[in-house]
């Protein structure tokens, strides 16, 4: 009984961890959801263009440069 008990606080140790960062994720991203939304839309428009993922990916990279300075 003290194995499975030692089991079952090892994996609700695990759980919480697990809502923890559950929860960071999620926080960050509502933080960030009008840029996110329109990260998103700027790739579905790209696209709907047939534009190819690896030139859509250079133009975020690119973005992402400028961006951050």
């Amino acid at each position: 009984m003290k194995k499975r008990l030692k089991i079952q606080n090892e994996t609700l140790t695990g759980f919480k961890k697990t809502i923890k960062v559950s929860k960071q994720k999620g926080d960050l991203l509502y933080a960030n959801y009008s840029q996110i939304e329109n990260l998103l839309n700027v790739i579905q428009n790209a696209r709907s263009k047939e534009y190819p993922w690896k030139e859509i990916a250079k133009t975020l990279k690119d973005a992402k440069k400028i961006w951050d300075g």
